[in-house]
């Protein structure tokens, strides 16, 4: 089974650590939901796992369907791209490319610098389009488009990247209900039927109580809880998170969360 481990990971900037010896479990077919304050470090965890900032200790381990360990940090970038995608909540919204070429830069982790997408690519990347149901936007620039057609774009992206690691950092932020229903129920096949590892970041509990299969809480950029999201989006919890007086109720057969909050 492919997995991702994050052991010991610290991270921060100048004297100040913004995470803390983070431990977290992910596994294929899962959403695996970060929930935190905003400014707890979720997106500078995101940009570690792909490269951008170099952690103080630690470590996170993909581990394959034939039981290999790969340290992500040992891995240059174009081979820690075969392995992990990010999807961010704002992703090239000035970009001049039009929604095809957008999702076919995905390839760009198996080109050369000076290739180009060849027929077959194109090929998988118009069949990509089909199954988000966006192919009739194909020729639109992709900065005319609305979030949530620029979101389930930047999903066909990194899924047209192959890597076997999804990282998601607030991709729903800007969208309304029906496009992040839209969004979610296509992430959460795709994650099952290819068997991806995906980690997302999210500052929603109502979105953890639809989609997550399995939940950290983090506080002050350390781990302070993690389970099923019966079990975190729980009133204790959430109030120790959030510094509020939460009153929560979870009714998992429905996946319906009703919150209360005061000071």
């Amino acid at each position: 089974m492919n997995s991702l481990k994050i052991n010991d990971l610290s991270l921060g900037y100048g004297d100040v650590e913004v995470l803390k010896n983070i431990n977290l479990d992910a596994y294929e077919g899962d959403i695996t939901a970060i929930l935190s304050p905003n400014g707890s470090g979720k997106t500078s965890l995101m940009h570690t796992l792909i490269g951008l900032i170099k952690p103080i200790r630690g470590n996170a381990i993909f581990t394959n369907q034939n039981g290999s360990d790969i340290s992500l940090f040992a891995l240059d970038a174009r081979t820690r791209a075969k392995y992990v995608a990010l999807i961010s909540q704002n992703a090239m919204i000035q970009s001049h490319y039009s929604l095809l070429e957008f999702i076919m830069l995905g390839f760009n982790a198996y080109l050369k610098w000076y290739q180009t997408p060849n027929q077959e690519m194109r090929k998988k990347a118009m069949q990509m389009l089909e199954r988000l149901e966006i192919s009739h936007l194909k020729d639109r620039i992709f900065g005319r488009l609305s979030g949530g057609e620029r979101q389930m774009a930047a999903l066909g992206r990194a899924l047209l990247q192959e890597s076997k690691i999804l990282l998601l950092d607030e991709p729903t932020s800007w969208l309304d209900l029906r496009n992040q229903v839209i969004f979610f129920e296509a992430l959460k096949k795709e994650v099952r039927d290819r068997g991806l590892v995906a980690l997302i970041n999210i500052h929603d509990p109502y979105s953890i109580a639809n989609y997550a299969d399995y939940v950290y809480l983090l506080k002050d950029g350390m781990n302070l809880a993690s389970g099923k999201p019966e079990e975190m989006l729980e009133s204790r919890l959430l109030s120790q998170l959030y510094g509020l007086n939460i009153k929560a109720e979870y009714f998992k057969e429905n996946k319906i969360l009703i919150l209360k909050a005061k000071r």
